[in-house]
């Protein structure tokens, strides 16, 4: 959702001096957006939060509770239906009324203190009104929900299976074929044989026939690229890249990078995760919303203890005791139309909660959250840790950062790209060499590519001439940099470089 400076950025100055009344800040700026900023400022302050939730009565803390263990926001109806209405006060009413001294219920007393706002999502196509947390605030709330999520601790596998920034690894990859080799596409399919090359090269390979409409992880990094309108399809056929777009991300810092992945994919309400479930068949006009049962999910992944590992049995049915509505937060659970794939009937009721909402908790647990290195699995993936990145993406900040690695060459023309090299300068290497190999996931292997005669010539045509490659790989590898390796590339093409 939006941030707390956004949120309050759109709301009338009088508004906003009352929030500042109740929580007993000063406020020094005279225009709305100043006094927007200052109010942000404040109000996102961990000491702040920590004191301000003292001061709420019992039953606006237990809207709060509810609403973040609902991942940060509900449909404004069922939240006002439950805790109250918050009625539309314009500026002069609400200096003549002063409504915060007699709320209606615990929905108007966060309203006033500046803890929700109202905010639109798009479900299916669909504008929906929430009441929302902005992610600042929801990131600063204690894990103490009041329905408790316990979870058995289990005991720590022999190995485990950590995929840490392997998607911002594969994007790059992605990136660098089109880049380099180029990718055919025709209406937005991409060609099944650059599929394949483009799947052979990822740290989880995939192996064809690939189904792009369903939730596999090639499916989804690829739908990240058209989410965040990184590539389009050319007149003649071949996927390009929106180089503007592009440009931004890969300069970006490593954590940054794995974060903007990921909110792409949390706040994505196209990629319907239901709806891409193998096992079942979604049927009728009925929309579900799926940033909110992530966000729901997520709420309670977040209480966990990093590090500890914990059966995805256990953590399946302690969801279902403790937020068993995190897909249909109003409690609906016949007017959904899904049955098995197998065509047996409908799954209507909540007898049927693990054959939808359980097989959904397990697809995002052993998926998506998997995917972008918020868990670990053993080898098995019936155990899982949250990780330490997980935590922080959870709470809404970047994962930890790593020093940065170096690029090798080799006498024999290799490249050595380690994982920890920047996105842009990888992506440097793949236009001027022909990629040879990919690490496996969690393996301290670098990236291999070579430069070939071949690969020199395709860099000729992007405008890469050899002495552009050799000034990059002076100022990369310097004194290390193999003297023949060096030679070749000055004599370009006078001598041929490699093989």
């Amino acid at each position: 959702m939006r941030s707390l400076e956004q949120s309050l950025i759109d709301y009338p100055l009088a508004f906003l001096r009352v929030i500042a009344e109740l929580r007993g800040i000063s406020l020094q700026g005279q225009s709305q957006r100043e006094a927007a900023e200052e109010l942000a400022a404040v109000l996102g302050d961990p000491a702040v939060v920590a004191q301000a939730l003292d001061e709420l009565s019992p039953d606006a803390m237990r809207a709060l509770e509810a609403l973040a263990a609902a991942g940060g926001y509900l449909q404004a109806t069922l939240f006002q239906k439950r805790y109250g209405e918050i009625r539309p006060i314009g500026p002069g009413r609400l200096a003549r009324e002063r409504p915060w001294e007699s709320p209606t219920g615990p929905a108007e007393e966060l309203w006033y203190r500046g803890w929700i706002f109202r905010g639109f999502v798009d479900v299916d196509g669909t504008i929906t009104e929430v009441i929302y947390i902005p992610d600042e605030v929801l990131g600063l709330l204690p894990g103490n929900a009041s329905v408790a999520l316990e979870v058995p601790v289990a005991s720590a596998p022999d190995a485990a299976v950590v995929h840490g920034d392997a998607l911002v690894q594969d994007v790059t990859t992605v990136l660098a074929m089109i880049s380099a080799e180029g990718i055919r596409s025709r209406r937005g399919e991409w060609a099944p044989a650059d599929l394949k090359t483009l799947a052979e090269r990822l740290l989880a390979p995939e192996v064809p026939p690939f189904d792009l409409s369903g939730g596999g992880r090639l499916a989804l990094l690829l739908h990240l690229l058209g989410r965040l309108e990184w590539v389009y399809e050319g007149d003649d056929g071949s996927v390009r890249l929106r180089a503007s777009r592009v440009r931004g991300w890969l300069e970006a810092d490593r954590p940054e990078q794995w974060r903007a992945l990921w909110m792409a994919w949390r706040d994505d309400d196209a990629w319907d995760d239901l709806r891409r479930l193998p096992e079942l068949v979604c049927e009728g006009g009925w929309h579900d919303d799926p940033t909110g049962a992530r966000r729901r999910l997520l709420a309670q992944m977040g209480r966990l203890q990093p590090g500890a590992w914990y059966r995805v049995d256990d953590w399946v049915a302690a969801i279902k005791a403790a937020a068993p509505d995190f897909l249909r937060p109003d409690g609906d659970y016949d007017s959904w139309y899904i049955r098995p794939a197998d065509g047996s009937g409908y799954l209507r009721g909540f007898e049927h909660w693990d054959d939808v909402e359980g097989r959904l908790a397990r697809y995002l647990l052993r998926g998506p959250f998997h995917w972008f290195g918020l868990v670990a699995l053993d080898p098995e993936s019936e155990r899982f840790a949250l990780t330490e990145a997980g935590r922080a993406l959870i709470q809404g900040g970047s994962p930890p950062d790593e020093p940065p690695g170096d690029i090798t060459v080799t006498r024999d023309f290799a490249v050595l790209v380690p994982r920890e090299v920047s996105c842009l300068d990888r992506l440097r290497v793949a236009r001027f060499t022909l990629w040879e190999a990919s690490p496996a996931i969690g393996s301290d292997e670098p990236f291999r590519y070579r430069i070939t005669r071949r690969s020199l010539r395709r860099a000729e045509t992007h405008g890469i001439t050899a002495g552009r490659v050799l000034a990059f790989l002076r100022d990369r590898v310097g004194d290390a940099l193999p003297k023949n390796v060096a030679r070749a590339l000055e004599r370009w093409p006078g001598r041929a470089a490699g093989r």
